[in-house]
């Protein structure tokens, strides 16, 4: 391992010595909070997704969702906000094409019309790569960024954890990417599911196979 990293120093020192200005990567903010899922066994109390849901209902002109998987459950509703009138909602999750999750996309294609339906701007990613991020914006000023995706299994069985920031800076920042993303994204208008042949077979077994179990996706 030692004789490795030796290699990797003497092929690329500039990573290892050249100082770092952190400074000029920083960006101002006002507060930084960290929320939590309980780390109880089983299911335990959906707290990251109550505050999620908690901020959305309190926006004022806009939210910004950005998850690799959208599956509102049937338990999630329960806790589920709608975004206020006159405020702008937007998701931004992977689309048939770029998601490597077969067994969640299935389950989002369950959910989709219901999503697109809510905030009228749904956009599935067909860029490079796939979504990984999980990014909630809430008046250009208020951000979470963590590990909670906007499903079940996040909201209920995972010990999921998310910064909250509050720094507008930083929100115009990630609504920047979330924006480069939107723009190789198709929007909610386009329907029909995308991607290879047989993706869009697997998806569809998995959405009748797993219909009843949007808790565990």
């Amino acid at each position: 391992m030692l004789d490795r990293l030796g290699a990797v120093r003497s092929e690329y020192p500039t990573h290892f010595f050249d100082p770092i200005d952190w400074e000029a990567w920083a960006l101002p903010t006002k507060k930084v909070s960290l929320i939590t899922n309980p780390i109880t066994r089983l299911n335990k109390e959906p707290r990251v997704l109550m505050d999620v849901m908690a901020a959305k209902g309190w926006a004022a002109s806009t939210v910004h969702m950005q998850s690799p998987y959208i599956i509102p459950s049937a338990l999630m509703r329960e806790y589920w906000t709608e975004a206020g009138e006159g405020v702008t909602l937007r998701y931004l999750t992977n689309s048939g094409a770029s998601s490597p999750n077969v067994f969640a996309n299935g389950g989002y294609r369950k959910h989709r019309d219901a999503v697109a339906a809510e905030s009228g701007q749904l956009f599935e990613y067909h860029g490079n790569g796939s979504i990984h991020a999980k990014t909630y914006i809430f008046d250009s000023r208020l951000s979470m960024v963590g590990s909670f995706n906007l499903d079940a299994r996040s909201s209920f069985l995972s010990t999921e954890s998310m910064v909250v920031i509050d720094s507008v800076p930083l929100a115009e920042a990630l609504q920047e990417k979330m924006e480069a993303l939107a723009s190789k994204s198709v929007a909610n208008s386009a329907s029909k599911y995308s991607g290879p042949w047989y993706k869009r077979v697997a998806v569809m077994v998995s959405r009748i196979l797993l219909y009843p179990f949007d808790a565990l996706l």
